[in-house]
């Protein structure tokens, strides 16, 4: 691919959902705002699943070789997203679950013991951690990427 340097503009920008079928595009955003044919504007989107991104707008070609008569040519892009929930949520169900640890607590379930729990895929939260303990009781409530499931 050759990068269009010369090129400034905000294109048009289409995303459909590839996979899953059925599932929902959700809240997809994505400004592609270019300069000097380069964008480092942020893709944001509530949703799983593979989305297939175009990018298409009008380009002065004026002074380039097999630029047409009236000086613009259609230009497009494609990439693809792939994306996955952020995490996981281990809900309980009616029964609390045993959340100790080996120094304290109730201790966990037994190997072959019957419990009941609900896991959640769960959309990006503000404020999470990549190393600290995180607090991931709120995730229980938190949106999900339906797609996930689907």
């Amino acid at each position: 691919p050759v990068v269009a340097s010369n090129y400034n503009g905000k294109p048009k920008v289409v995303h459909p959902l590839i996979k899953p079928l059925g599932g929902s595009e959700g809240d997809f955003s994505y400004s592609a705002e270019f300069k000097d044919g380069l964008s480092e504007h942020g893709l944001i989107t509530n949703e799983s699943g593979l989305f297939e991104v175009t990018l298409s707008d009008q380009f002065e070609c004026k002074g380039f070789s097999e630029c047409p008569d009236d000086g613009t040519v259609e230009v497009t892009g494609k990439f693809n997203v792939y994306s996955r929930p952020w995490t996981l949520a281990i809900c309980e169900n009616q029964n609390t679950l045993p959340s100790g640890t080996s120094e304290q607590g109730d201790k966990f379930i037994a190997a072959g013991e019957h419990f009941s729990l609900t896991v959640k895929p769960v959309i990006w939260q503000k404020g999470g951690s990549i190393s600290d303990p995180i607090n991931s009781s709120a995730y229980c409530d938190a949106l999900v990427t339906t797609n996930f499931m689907h």
